[in-house]
């Protein structure tokens, strides 16, 4: 990965981990180290936002109830990537922010499932980054491409770990989300 340097927001702050967890993990690390806040914001190490007051403007496209993606100048809001914000209360009524056996692949796939069965995925294409990734061309592979963890590759495993939980049918998790809205708001979702 990139050493990731641009100043952060008022009121972000960055993690640093004192081991290699890769995406998953860390990211699940940082939500469970940071309890109870209004919303979580995910940028890469190879994203890099374009737009002025990118943060403000992704808060307010997300409100309340939605998960918020950028245009990331690569796949045009079809795919959730670059600048994403999510609303805490739904990591809170799930338990997770990245599905619970994952450790880099397939997480993105979970959450467009969630966002398009609750409706909540909002994409904001006047929020602009670059993202620089391998496999969109911008940068070249290096180490941190080779999906591995530990030396175990984690490609296979991801995949069948996302398509168990499809087979299962993600029902439960939306069951979750929905009835946390309805008890925080006492409104239907």
């Amino acid at each position: 990965g990139s050493d990731y340097r641009f100043p952060l927001p008022p009121g972000w702050q960055a993690l640093r981990l004192p081991e290699r967890l890769e995406m998953a993990g860390a990211m699940n690390a940082a939500w469970k180290a940071n309890p109870g806040y209004k919303w979580y914001g995910l940028l890469t190490d190879g994203v890099h936002p374009m737009t002025r007051g990118w943060d403000r403007l992704m808060v307010a496209a997300a409100g309340e109830r939605n998960m918020a993606s950028c245009d990331d100048g690569w796949r045009g809001g079809r795919r959730m990537g670059g600048i994403v914000l999510f609303p805490g209360w739904m990591l809170e009524a799930l338990g997770w922010w990245v599905l619970p056996g994952l450790v880099h692949l397939y997480m993105d796939a979970v959450w467009e499932h969630l966002g398009f069965a609750l409706g909540n995925w909002v994409y904001v294409p006047s929020v602009r980054c670059d993202y620089r990734h391998h496999a969109n061309g911008r940068v070249p592979p290096d180490e941190s491409n080779k999906r591995s963890l530990n030396g175990m590759p984690y490609t296979r495993p991801d995949q069948d770990r996302y398509n168990a939980w499809l087979r299962a049918g993600p029902a439960a998790d939306l069951a979750r989300v929905r009835g946390k809205w309805e008890a925080m708001k006492g409104e239907p979702w």
